[in-house]
């Protein structure tokens, strides 16, 4: 059952396509780092903020029109304009902890060495006269 908007009086699912991404002007459902933007700009941002901006460099003069069909021409001025709309890298999430890399032995091994210690010719204290 689609429900609709009191305000645009339209299916909800028809209002999703309705935001539009404030980088590049793709369609955009959420609000990501601040800003709505599209997937492929909230991504880009997530890769490259905590990056410095001197890491890229604008080969046109740093004032490139950011758009969907050339978004992946400049990644500095697409960076800047994040920036300058609003996106903070403050609301990224702490990365999860990685696990140690520690060799782990196979369950089976200890199984193996027991039965084959149980195997083995037992040594008792015993002389054949007893």
């Amino acid at each position: 059952m689609l429900t609709t908007n009191t305000v645009l009086n339209l299916p909800l699912t028809k209002k999703q396509n309705l935001l539009e991404c404030r980088i590049c002007g793709a369609p955009a459902q959420y609000v990501n780092f601040g800003v709505i933007t599209c997937n492929s700009c909230k991504m880009f941002f997530r890769r490259n903020a905590n990056m410095e901006q001197k890491t890229f460099k604008c080969h046109f003069d740093g004032d490139c029109n950011i758009k969907r069909d050339n978004r992946y021409m400049c990644a500095s001025c697409r960076l800047k304009k994040c920036f300058q709309y609003g996106m903070t890298t403050d609301k990224f999430r702490p990365s999860r902890p990685t696990k140690s890399l520690v060799k782990i032995e196979p369950r089976y091994q200890s199984k193996k060495l027991s039965i084959l210690n149980s195997l083995k010719p037992v040594h008792s204290l015993l002389t054949t006269s007893q």
